[in-house]
């Protein structure tokens, strides 16, 4: 908890509607949507897709429970956490955020996309 509270505090807290630009930039919204990421599944089973207010929608593959504890409507700080280099313009996959979640306290690592940019 006191990890996810000195992040929070750490990021600088901008307006945004879709992607954060800049490496460290953080938003505040909520979460909209919680899904499987593949839809036939059982939430968990093929990882979690997050959809927020603000449009942006993240996903992790990987067993998250952080992510699957969250629901719809659950205050968020959202943080650019990583940009992949060497990117063709207008590319902006790959791209790596943390979602701290103000209602549950959990704090998880996604992606906003399954590929990295230039792939497939």
């Amino acid at each position: 908890m006191r990890y996810t509270a000195a992040l929070a505090i750490a990021c600088a807290a901008v307006s945004i509607e879709t992607d954060a630009a800049e490496l460290g930039e953080c938003h505040e919204t909520s979460i909209r949507k919680v899904s499987s990421y593949f839809p036939e599944e059982p939430l968990g089973k093929s990882g979690v897709m997050l959809e927020f207010a603000d449009g942006l929608v993240l996903i992790n593959r990987a067993d998250n429970n952080a992510a699957l504890t969250s629901r719809v409507g659950d205050a968020v700080t959202v943080c650019l956490e990583y940009i992949p280099e060497d990117c063709p313009a207008g590319d902006d996959r790959g791209r790596f955020y943390r979602v701290i979640n103000k209602d549950s306290g959990g704090a998880n690592t996604l992606t906003n996309s399954p590929h990295s940019c230039g792939g497939a």
